[in-house]
């Protein structure tokens, strides 16, 4: 990532009142004043994504009353991908056995999206331990390629702190899957403190191609850093892939097994990856 964004990104935290929030999407900077409007820009951007991989019999509708035997009752999605022919009823959609529908999405303010509805995957979230052995990256890389193989498409979002090991690995394989990636960055020395210099390609190019990128209020990254990335981890997510061997929490705070803790505390359900043949390193 350039560096100047981040300083782009300081600057306008200082410039602005308190109640605005600040997050870099892309290459720009978004600036929330108000919920309506930056919901609507965001729809577009998420629009934009999901035309992109949307199959072509599958046409956007946006606002239409769903009714779907697997959400079981009607809902009124922002942005909802079905069958042409679907679209030409003027009552209620209902969607027969014989219909297939990408996603139905609600956004949520400051978010990418949040998935509602048929065959939409939901975000999903990753912890994971950054010092696996040089063995154990293409075990854990398959595993978590298998593990979001069955969600490949743009219903897929995928929440990361882009930590070494386990984090980078899992927004790798959501890209790949034609996911969408929302980095989240414990603090705004994050890059320059904690990305070793040749992790920085691998964390560069995520950040670039991530829809959303959240930087946290942190100067300095430290426990208190790590700790908030993590709540904003899985605030977002509605699932957790943990990349775990299942060892305690160490007592440090804002480690993996932590995180873990957290997301059952908070009902968010886990996905444990550890592969046989897994390791951590020193």
């Amino acid at each position: 990532m350039d560096p100047q964004h981040f300083a782009l990104l300081e600057e306008a935290r200082r410039s602005l009142p308190d109640g605005f929030k600040v997050e870099l999407s892309g290459d720009t900077i978004v600036m929330t004043v108000g919920p309506s409007g930056i919901h609507q820009r965001n729809l577009l951007v998420v629009r934009r994504q999901f035309d992109v991989h949307s199959p072509s019999e599958l046409v956007p509708s946006e606002n239409t009353d769903l009714v779907s035997p697997g959400v079981g009752k009607s809902r009124n999605p922002d942005l909802t991908y079905l069958p042409a022919e679907v679209l030409e009823t003027t009552d209620n959609l209902r969607l027969r056995p014989g219909h297939r529908g990408a996603a139905a999405l609600r956004l949520s303010a400051g978010s990418v999206a949040a998935t509602e509805g048929v065959g939409g995957v939901g975000v999903i979230g990753v912890t994971g331990h950054v010092n696996l052995t040089a063995g154990s990256v293409p075990l854990v890389r398959d595993a978590l390629r298998a593990l979001l193989g069955a969600h490949r498409g743009p219903g897929l979002v995928g929440v990361s702190c882009l930590a070494a090991g386990a984090d980078c690995l899992f927004a790798e394989e959501v890209v790949a899957a034609g996911g969408g990636l929302v980095a989240v960055i414990p603090s705004r020395d994050y890059r320059e403190a904690k990305v070793a210099p040749g992790q920085r390609a691998v964390f560069d190019r995520l950040v670039d191609v991530a829809a959303e990128v959240v930087v946290c209020g942190y100067e300095t990254a430290g426990r208190a850093a790590y700790e908030a990335a993590n709540r904003v981890l899985l605030e977002r997510a509605e699932r957790l892939v943990a990349v775990w061997d299942g060892e305690p929490p160490g007592g440090r705070g804002g480690g993996t097994a932590d995180v873990v803790l957290e997301a059952r505390a908070a009902g968010v359900p886990v996905d444990v990856v550890w592969p046989e043949g897994a390791a951590r390193g020193d």
